[in-house]
């Protein structure tokens, strides 16, 4: 049964391991198995900072189970990205004592996002740097670090490194295991893990070259040590094999320091070692240390030096074979790798290379059809058949998810290299046309034979026709007729199908077939296949003779296919036509090409490579339908205006809030911080006099902000809006209703379009891309599988509804106003805690607020919308404010001791608390004690009303004030600390006297409160246990309430 080296990995950790790590499902496309047959449980991760301390969580549950005798492995299976933020953990697992083995399987394959492409690459960078940090702490002995599927063996190769693996396993070693994911892995053809004692253990390092080099080239075993072997071993000019080796690295630490002397490598000149970037030097820098103790006696050590190959594309044996024959002509330049000539490079020579390879019979099949159609199933089947009748079949198919005409449809391109039986696999030699990375042979030889369906999606996307030559078969399975290829097919495809042998284009319509005699389309194109493959050669028609005919009816039974299987095969015969193109030059000047998104005088408009996302179909996705825009009406807007009793037009300062709001004016607005310090602290007063707001202790103020004026005026000249121009919104509040509004009021009050859009928005702006990439980009992103992207882009970069809009140009030419007005999210109100007692102060409410701005990993510089609004406003401004009820309450007796802790701006509800405790002092009611704990960075920059407390302190109002300096001191000091030193009065008041605690501020030091809390019930008698469990009754009871954030 075929099957892929990866399914065989997949299976056999779902056989053999305790338990299955998956970090990054959604990347790493993995074989479709029945997790419910598994013997291990499955974890799924998510790829985000921090996942790793699930594995950690379980390991350590498991050393402290009392059955944790397994000898079996867990197995950790994950995308470069995950494999970079696992390192933490990895470093970690030292601390962990008898724990089970970790078998840690890494797809090198990632999305090249960078490039502004979603076709899978190598993921060298990622990978790099995790590797990097390993070393950097010292964590590499703990593991054997293997690299396999590149160097000329592909899927066979990487079995047999899994294997031994599995040896290492069994003797108590960690095994990280990175596997080439993008060709070898996903190979289909009949393999199976090697198992037993006679599994040999692999070799370290594979050299191909001279014994004498001038120059050495130097990766791990990848996708790209692959390309580099087949471009040596296909070099046209004899200068490469001369002077040039390729020196290809499969397992590191520990280095064989004494056998590096007999490498031929070492004997090198110059040495160019391969990297991603400059975040990926480990290979550089380990060579760098062991070369200079390792030169040959024929001098020093050779010259080492970095060649940087940009992880952004896919690599090619084209851009290999370039890159082997500059080095070996021009010595040691400086060579920038991306601007290589990407020249086309034959594979003619290797009929001259020594091996047991039928060069000569081997036959290149290529297959496109979008992701649903029935060629995307067929080359999987085809692939069992050809086994069955003794012929070697290696298959790899790649999917562009995004890149379909229809949306949720993806283009599928198949790959299938057939030779004549008689050979394993896995003794084809290196330089064998069939050990090449099975893209690198398509990209580089015609095929014998194409079938392609759907050309009216599949041509307005790929130029499928640019790699026939002139003996290729040409088969469409569509219902095209020859007037429509003569129409349809834009200059570029004519051409290349046109100027070939007659006899060579032909056209089946498999669904009319398939629909007239109730078969499946697959199974129509299945018997098509065999027809073409076993007919006569050099026929001009499809002479499927009585012999052919049987055979492809057994061929059919053995399918197990239903029906008439001959009267199917007579129908695919009979429906096989033959299509002539007139020669250039020839018959009517070309319509305009209907599937041509370029001019039809473009030689070649469109890529005839797959842009590989995936290696399986694209999940089901719904796009929304865009909706019909609403027609923007100035002069009805001004008879509203001129006739408000006619039109029954109200007034109002926000009519797209409810009635729960109030407008309120800024009396104050100081800052506390000093103007010099980074942290800008400010305290702003509103007065309610008649607005009629009422709101309690610990209540928190919604703020309805707006967008920075500045930014609002670029934004609407750069989109070409008109500011003053009046739009109609439906009342999101009022049904039925109409709101009236200026373009900069919209944008102003209404539209968050610098705040963070969510998928929806990536989705409607992918129906608006005129450009396929864009379309194909933002689609992605929308998609479950683009869920990490959307995730970097929204967490770590922020990006807002502008950035958005500026980043696929196509689409926003496409969006109107209207649009905006639908798609963009309204503004939310921010909700701040509340800094006074309406009591204490009357017709006032206070607000603490630090302005909050930070700069992306790309170093554009955000503002937090709302504290950005309230820090500029002046005296006299008029706000739009809401209240909101909040955890934080006081406790329902007033004789009830309170115990507070707050850090920075978490002081805000506290001083609430005090000031109402102050006026109830002062009203004769008997108050409970007040122990109040804050902490800032530094006594003279951030002691957020400080003389208020101080006088409190004085009064008798705060019975305790422990403040807490971290950097005032050499020695860190944090709330908890000052805590502990009131453990045992803390933890009698909570005991004795009912008392409240609280904390507002951010999350960090709650596990270390906790803990001061617990130790200070320790010293009143209580078992740790015993506290851990009264702390639950505390939150039961609502006396213990955190607001953290």
């Amino acid at each position: 049964m075929t099957t892929t080296a990866l399914e065989c990995l997949y299976r056999r950790a779902l056989e053999h391991s305790q338990a299955v790590f998956v970090h990054d499902a959604g990347a790493l496309d993995l074989p479709k198995v029945d997790a419910k047959a598994s013997k291990a449980p499955i974890f799924d991760i998510q790829s985000r900072p921090g996942a790793g301390s699930t594995l950690l969580g379980y390991l350590a549950d498991v050393v402290a189970s009392s059955d944790s005798t397994s000898q079996l492995p867990v197995t950790i299976i994950a995308s470069p990205a995950a494999f970079e933020l696992l390192v933490p953990a990895l470093t970690s697992l030292d601390q962990l004592h008898h724990r089970p083995r970790l078998s840690l399987i890494i797809l090198a394959a990632a999305p090249g996002l960078q490039s502004g492409t979603l076709a899978l690459t190598t993921g060298a960078d990622a990978i790099g740097r995790a590797i990097q940090h390993l070393f950097d702490s010292g964590s590499d002995e703990e593991f054997e670090i293997r690299f396999s599927g590149g160097s000329g063996q592909g899927a066979s190769e990487l079995l047999l490194d899994a294997a031994a693996n599995e040896k290492l396993l069994a003797e108590g070693k960690d095994v990280i295991h990175i596997i080439e994911a993008l060709s070898a892995a996903r190979e289909w053809g009949h393999y199976q893990l090697p198992t037993g004692p006679g599994v040999a253990t692999p070799a370290a390092t594979n050299y191909i070259g001279p014994q004498e080099p001038e120059t050495v080239l130097v990766l791990p075993s990848s996708l790209d040590s692959a390309l580099a072997i087949g471009a040596w071993y296909s070099a046209q000019q004899s200068s490469v094999q001369m002077k040039l080796g390729v020196f290809v690295v499969a397992q590191i630490r520990p280095w064989p320091i004494a056998a590096l002397k007999d490498l031929p490598f070492a004997r090198a000149r110059v040495v160019h070692v391969i990297s991603s970037g400059r975040d990926d030097q480990w290979l550089l820098r380990e060579l760098s240390s062991l070369l200079p103790h390792a030169g040959s006696s024929k001098g020093s050590a050779p010259s080492i030096q970095p060649l940087v190959l940009g992880a952004t594309e896919r690599p090619t044996l084209a851009i290999y074979a370039s890159l082997l024959a500059t080095l070996a002509s021009a010595g040691t330049p400086n060579i920038a790798f991306d601007e290589l000539t990407k020249v086309k490079v034959g594979l003619a020579s290797l009929a001259a290379v020594p091996s047991s390879a039928h060069v000569g019979a081997t036959k290149l099949i290529t297959f496109w059809d979008t992701d649903a159609g029935p060629l995307a199933a067929l080359p999987r089947m085809l692939a069992q058949s050809v086994h069955d009748e003794g012929m070697n079949a290696r298959l790899v198919q790649g999917i562009d998810r995004f890149a379909g005409k229809e949306a949720g449809r993806g283009v599928s391109n198949a790959q299938m290299l057939l030779s004549p039986g008689g050979q394993a696999i896995s003794k084809w030699q290196p330089g064998d046309v069939i050990s090449h990375p099975l893209d690198a042979v398509a990209d580089s030889t015609p095929p014998s034979f194409v079938m392609l369906a759907s050309p009216q999606s599949i041509l307005g996307t790929y130029s499928a026709f640019e790699q026939v030559g002139p003996h290729t078969q040409v088969l469409c399975c569509s219902s095209w007729s020859a007037d429509d290829f003569r129409e349809k097919l834009n200059n570029f495809n004519k051409s290349k199908l046109a100027d070939r042998p007659t006899g060579s284009l032909w056209s089946l319509h498999v669904d009319g077939i398939a629909k007239s005699l109730g078969a499946h389309a697959v199974h129509v194109a299945y018997a098509a296949f065999w027809i073409m493959f076993l007919r006569a050669p050099g026929g001009h028609k499809a002479d499927a003779g009585a012999n052919v005919t049987s055979s492809v009816a057994q061929l059919l039974r053995s399918l197990r296919v239903d029906g008439d299987v001959e009267q199917l095969v007579q129908s695919v015969r009979d429906g096989i036509q033959l299509i002539e193109l007139p020669k250039e030059g020839e018959g009517q000047p070309a319509a305009p090409a209907e599937v041509d998104q370029a001019s039809p005088e473009s030689l070649a408009p469109l890529p005839g490579r797959l842009s590989v996302d995936s290696f399986e179909p694209s999940s089901a996705r719904v796009f929304p339908e865009p909706q019909p825009e609403s027609q923007i009406k100035p002069r009805e807007a001004a008879k509203r205006l001129i006739f408000p009793e006619l039109y029954q037009t109200v007034k109002s300062e926000r009519p797209d809030l409810s009635e729960d709001n109030f407008l309120l004016t800024v009396t104050e607005n100081r800052r506390l911080t000093p103007l010099d310090y980074d942290r800008n602290v400010f305290h702003i007063e509103f007065s309610t006099k008649g607005t009629g707001l009422k709101y309690a202790v610990g209540e928190a103020l919604g703020v309805h902000g707006w967008n920075d004026p500045d930014e609002v005026a670029e934004f609407l000249e750069w989109y070409n809006l008109n500011p003053d121009q009046i739009v109609d919104c439906p009342s999101a509040t009022k049904p039925g209703t109409v709101e009236q509004r200026t373009v900069y009021q919209a944008f102003m009050q209404n539209l968050d379009i610098f705040g963070k859009p969510p998928k929806s928005f990536y989705e409607a702006l992918s129906t608006k891309a005129s450009d396929l990439a864009e379309a194909r980009h933002l689609r992605f992103i929308a998609s479950a599988e683009g869920s990490s992207t959307f995730k970097k882009w929204s967490e770590l970069e922020t990006v807002t509804y502008a950035d958005v809009l500026k980043a696929f140009p196509s689409a926003m030419k496409n969006v109107g106003l209207i649009d905006l007005l639908r798609e963009v999210s309204p503004i939310k109100p921010r909700h701040y805690s509340i800094a006074s007692s309406q009591n204490f102060v009357g017709e006032s409410v206070h607000l603490l607020v630090v302005t909050v701005d930070w700069a992306t990993p790309k170093g554009v510089t955000r503002y937090g919308q709302c504290t950005r609004y309230l820090a500029a406003l002046p005296v006299g401004a008029k706000v739009m404010v809401s209240v909101k009820p909040s955890v934080m309450k006081l406790p329902p007796l007033d004789t009830q001791p309170i115990i507070m802790a707050g850090l920075g701006t978490g002081a805000a509800p506290f001083r609430a608390f005090i000031q109402e405790r102050a006026w109830q002092k002062s009203q004769g009611i008997e108050v409970g004690e007040l122990l109040y704990y804050f902490g800032s960075r530094y006594r003279g920059k951030e002691y957020l009303y400080g003389e208020e407390l101080e006088a409190y302190l004085q009064d008798g109002v705060v019975t305790r004030l422990g403040l807490a300096f971290s950097r005032d001191t050499s020695k860190k000091v944090y709330i908890q600390h000052k805590m502990v030193e009131d453990g045992s009065q803390i933890a009698d008041l909570l005991v004795n006297k009912k008392a409240l605690f609280t904390l507002c501020g951010p999350t960090w030091p709650v596990p270390d409160v906790y803990e001061a809390l617990c130790n200070a019930l320790v010293t009143k008698g209580k078992s740790l246990e015993e506290a851990q469990a009264y702390i639950e009754e505390l939150k039961e009871d609502e006396r213990y309430v955190l607001e953290v954030y």
